[in-house]
């Protein structure tokens, strides 16, 4: 069983695009469950929420609005891990993550199963699903709406 979580706070496009990309990257999903949250965002949410009703995964409201003064994300994600029946596998997805590669998912615990002293793994920031993102670029781009999508 593998559950994946994401959390949409006025990123409904990147949303709507993570979801489109997954689908088109996977040819059999091997998501068994997927929580998707939204904390009241203010962009416009039709077409995610359109696409996610579409495959099956609505988006439930998270308690939370725009306005928090706090990074909520952390607590949606323990509610994820703790609250939700046990599952073997947890994906924890930004919303603004993009699938460039087949399979990311099964490849991603296949390095889990064959590293048992592993608990978890990730994917590299990256623009073009290869290149680490250099730190220069991060650090001297703070606000990184033009260079958001991390490829994978």
């Amino acid at each position: 069983m593998i559950r994946a979580i994401s959390v949409n706070h006025n990123t409904s496009a990147y949303m709507e695009l993570m979801l489109r990309s997954y689908d088109a990257m996977h040819a059999t999903s091997p998501m068994t469950e997927w929580i998707l949250y939204d904390n009241q965002s203010t962009d416009d949410t039709t077409q995610l929420y359109a696409y996610a009703a579409q495959r099956g995964t609505p988006l439930q409201a998270s308690g939370y609005d725009t306005a928090t003064a706090y990074n909520s994300h952390g607590h949606l994600l323990q509610r994820g891990f703790l609250l939700q029946p046990p599952t073997e596998y947890v994906v924890v997805l930004d919303a603004d993550v993009v699938f460039t590669q087949t399979d990311t998912i099964p490849r991603l615990i296949a390095e889990l199963d064959d590293h048992p002293e592993v608990w978890a793994v990730g994917v590299a920031p990256s623009w073009d699903g290869t290149t680490h993102i250099p730190a220069d670029v991060r650090t001297n781009n703070p606000d990184i709406c033009d260079a958001r999508l991390h490829p994978c």
